[in-house]
């Protein structure tokens, strides 16, 4: 799991960036997804006690076109619940 930068936003802890995975399968416009990426990512949020804080403007980050196009919510902002 990668993200673009990690660090204190106020007093919360933030992480924000390119995570290279979705935590919900409707953030991909298939809705199939590696499962078991996606649950270690799901269960890494919630271990961090992280809230997905929403993006403005459309459903998804990135997209990929070829025969199988596909769209992604891929950047996330995860800030501490505290």
């Amino acid at each position: 799991m990668n993200c673009d930068g990690f660090g204190m936003v106020g007093q919360t802890l933030g992480a924000w960036g390119d995570f290279h995975e979705i935590l919900h399968s409707q953030e991909r416009s298939t809705g199939v997804c590696p499962f078991n990426a996606m649950v270690e990512f799901q269960d890494f949020v919630n271990y961090s006690a992280l809230l997905d804080l929403p993006l403005k403007g459309g459903n998804f980050t990135r997209s990929r076109s070829g025969d199988e196009s596909v769209c992604s919510r891929l950047d996330c902002f995860l800030v501490s619940a505290d």
